[in-house]
């Protein structure tokens, strides 16, 4: 089987996020994947819609930030806008979620690989986009060729919000290499989201701090055992920013991978 790190030519990269703006923590991927005339289908879950934005402004945004990595509109698919499914509360339709862009993808054809967000309890979306993505990789066959990609969660025991910092419980990390020219990209795209700037005034010098030190963007490996576990034993970030029931999520997310 080939590496991730050398697809085949012709084959769909499948990047399942949760957000517009998510594509932020797989901007290098994208491009790198764009760079080497790789086709990508980049799929939204949710419609984004929070704090009085619109679903049409921040897919905007992100057609934008994609068109700087080289992905074509036509490349996009914003699901969540389309079927309505709800900012914050993707975990309450995973099923329909998962038929909807299982649909997708199989009327895209050809995918043989996919990156979406890490299982690691930092926004309630995200986990439910990871859920969905490993259940579709578990039919599609793709399993060994899927990677979740850290993103924000809690910082342990301690206060603060850790940056694409991958969490030991869901495996071993491959540091995705990065160039000083990838990252200064990776940190310019925060400006494609104005809708998004009290997020990223908070999140931006996280990410920034986390680009400088880190040797790459970290990429781990998925299981279906995890859906039926917590993500971790620490207190989820999403419960206190959000206040959402963590048992409401995770019991979602179990639910969901008894349909692979």
């Amino acid at each position: 089987m080939r590496s991730m790190d050398n697809p085949g030519a012709n084959g769909v990269s499948l990047f399942v996020l949760a957000h517009q703006d998510d594509e932020l923590c797989a901007a290098p991927i994208i491009a790198s994947r764009k760079a080497k005339g790789r086709p990508v289908c980049v799929v939204y879950l949710t419609d984004g819609e929070a704090g009085g934005v619109s679903a049409q402004r921040r897919n905007r945004e992100s057609g934008n930030a994609l068109a700087m990595l080289g992905a074509a509109p036509s490349e996009l698919v914003f699901l969540g806008s389309v079927r309505g499914f709800p900012d914050g509360k993707l975990h309450t339709v995973l099923p329909d979620a998962l038929g909807s862009l299982e649909e997708t993808v199989r009327a895209a054809g050809g995918v043989d690989e996919i990156f979406t967000l890490a299982y690691e309890g930092g926004h309630q979306d995200h986990d439910a986009c990871h859920a969905a993505a490993v259940v579709l990789a578990s039919r599609l066959g793709l399993l060994a060729r899927t990677r979740q990609i850290p993103f924000y969660r809690k910082a342990g025991s301690v206060p603060g919000i850790a940056v694409l910092a991958p969490l030991a419980e869901n495996g071993a990390a491959t540091p995705w290499p990065l160039s000083a020219g990838e990252r200064i990209r990776m940190l310019s795209l925060m400006r494609m989201y104005p809708s998004q700037w009290r997020v990223l005034l908070g999140l931006g010098p996280l990410l920034a701090a986390a680009c400088a030190v880190r040797p790459g963007l970290p990429v781990q490996p998925v299981a279906m055992k995890r859906l039926r576990e917590r993500p971790t034993a620490a207190p989820m970030f999403y419960e206190r920013r959000q206040k959402v029931d963590a048992a409401e999520v995770t019991g979602a997310i179990a639910r969901l991978a008894e349909l692979a």
